[in-house]
């Protein structure tokens, strides 16, 4: 859910501040949305066709696709000190109900590995950066998706990366 004080990228209020920091700029804010919603896309598209870590402007840090290995077992103990193993894989509901035993995504089409979008806040330049998180919205993530399952060659561009 989306918090009640948000800063979006494309709203007025962000209009509203270009055009107090910049009032010889004489732009619409239409152009405004449109100028910053083109850039988006490219930067998504060159990040999601390249693989690379891209460094972000005034010291934010860098953003890439990483791929990582999920754990398969959590261990843990219980209140009476029992050693608990569990699977950690996420459960495949519609086989686990179709075959009436828990099935697991194992993602065979990407060799058991996961991809994300990844912020790098070691690379940062700011003191709280350790305070923020970042979380890509639905459209890099379906397309980040929609990559991996369309063409194999895309498992091998993402890399997995040292923090």
């Amino acid at each position: 859910m989306r918090p009640k004080i948000d800063y979006r990228t494309t709203s007025r209020q962000a209009y509203s501040d270009f055009k107090q920091q910049y009032p010889r700029e004489d732009i619409s804010f239409q152009e405004f949305k449109q100028i910053l919603t083109v850039f988006n896309t490219l930067f998504i598209e060159h990040i999601l066709e390249s693989g690379d870590r891209i460094k972000l402007p005034a010291g934010i840090g860098e953003i890439s696709v990483a791929k990582f290995k999920p754990k398969r077992h959590k261990t843990f103990k219980d209140k009476q000190g029992n050693v608990v193993t569990i699977t950690a894989l996420p459960i495949n509901w519609q086989k686990t109900r179709q075959l009436k035993t828990i099935i697991y995504h194992l993602n065979p089409h990407s060799d058991g590995n996961k991809y994300r979008w990844k912020w790098f806040k070691n690379t940062s330049r700011f003191a709280t950066s350790d305070c923020f998180n970042f979380r890509a919205n639905r459209i890099p993530s379906r397309k980040l998706a929609k990559n991996l399952k369309s063409d194999p060659r895309y498992a091998q561009v993402y890399r997995q990366w040292q923090d």
